[in-house]
């Protein structure tokens, strides 16, 4: 990898199996950045206004950043899985790389995410970095597609 950026991460995922708690834990995160994607929409956030409550339907994923936290929420089975990543709050030794992709939703936006590569499982110096797992950071007005 050409970056060295280091860090850690910590990631701690909980399955949510009642739709009214998905719909609160999203309404919980009113004021940040992220997307919810609904069947027939997918509804930005931005930082400082309010969650949309207008998008009707069941959330089939979503992605939120506060601070140096996201959630991603992923249909699991017969629920969601909700996974919290915090940097610089773990164990596990990553490194970083910071990277983007026009929006589907609005294509003058970028989504901003963090990449996370560790050690492969051989554990020794010499091991490869291998990718393991990437938050959203926010959005950039930017539109293009880049790698840094």
């Amino acid at each position: 990898m050409s970056t060295t950026n280091q860090t850690t991460l910590r990631v701690v995922s909980t399955h949510v199996g009642d739709v009214g708690e998905v719909r609160r834990l999203i309404a919980g995160m009113t004021g940040c950045d992220g997307w919810v994607q609904y069947a027939s929409a997918c509804v930005v956030h931005r930082s400082g206004v309010g969650v949309d409550r207008a998008a009707a339907g069941v959330p089939l994923a979503a992605e939120f950043v506060r601070g140096s936290t996201s959630v991603a929420l992923r249909q699991d089975g017969d629920g969601w899985l909700w996974t919290e990543m915090t940097e610089d709050h773990g164990d596990i030794r990553c490194r970083v790389r910071d990277t983007s992709f026009v929006s589907t939703a609005e294509h003058t936006t970028s989504l901003r995410y963090r990449e996370f590569w560790r050690r492969s499982a051989q554990q020794t110096p010499a091991a490869p970095w291998e990718p393991w797992i990437a938050r959203f950071v926010g959005w950039s007005t930017t539109g293009k597609e880049k790698s840094s």
